[in-house]
């Protein structure tokens, strides 16, 4: 079970959903904040969100510093 989100994270995550989720318009989103504030977990959160009832794949680009650090939250990002 994931903890519990911290506002400023929640709050991230609701924009992306929104700004991904929308019919018209550019559908990207870029997190990008200081060492250590939790992009992974708002990244698993807005994953999960969007994935919830879908019926077709979804593409999630996860761009990251190096292979050891997208190999050391690769689990995290897609553990629900």
């Amino acid at each position: 079970m994931s903890a519990k989100l911290k506002p400023f994270q929640q709050a991230t995550v609701d924009a992306a959903c929104r700004t991904l989720n929308r019919e018209e318009g550019p559908r990207r989103f870029l997190i990008a904040d200081e060492v250590g504030l939790g992009k992974t977990v708002v990244a698993r959160d807005v994953v999960k969100r969007l994935a919830g009832g879908r019926t077709k794949p979804l593409i999630v680009y996860y761009l990251a510093g190096g292979h050891r650090l997208a190999n050391q939250n690769r689990g995290r990002l897609v553990d629900f």
